[in-house]
């Protein structure tokens, strides 16, 4: 949603790919506090996501067509069950607060 790219626009993006592996890692503390494992590494996720080059991620194509992003009902859940673990997402809750921000400038632009 932030940088408006497919997959492999990202992917050719050392910096995007290193802050997408940093909010992973952070979200990961959670699963971590809850006892559950993740079998698969953050580094080998986001390599097979980000494979799909010509791929634009769900939540991109919706902003592009003036849909609503379900991106505050996930992130409201999720930040109050990392709150109730005791869990800091300093760096996720600040992008997602930029994106919300996208989100809520296109709805304006639209108007």
């Amino acid at each position: 949603v932030l940088g408006n790219a497919s997959n492999g626009v990202i992917a050719d993006v050392p910096e995007a790919v290193e802050t997408l592996l940093s909010i992973m890692k952070e979200c990961e503390v959670v699963a971590d506090v809850l006892g559950l494992s993740i079998a698969q590494s953050a580094e080998s996720r986001i390599q097979q996501t980000l494979s799909a080059r010509m791929h634009t991620m769900s939540m991109l194509h919706d902003l592009r067509i003036g849909k609503p992003l379900e991106l505050s009902p996930l992130w409201t859940s999720f930040e109050d069950l990392a709150t109730l673990l005791g869990v800091r997402l300093p760096l996720t809750r600040a992008l997602v607060g930029v994106a919300l921000l996208r989100e809520q400038s296109e709805a304006v632009s639209r108007q």
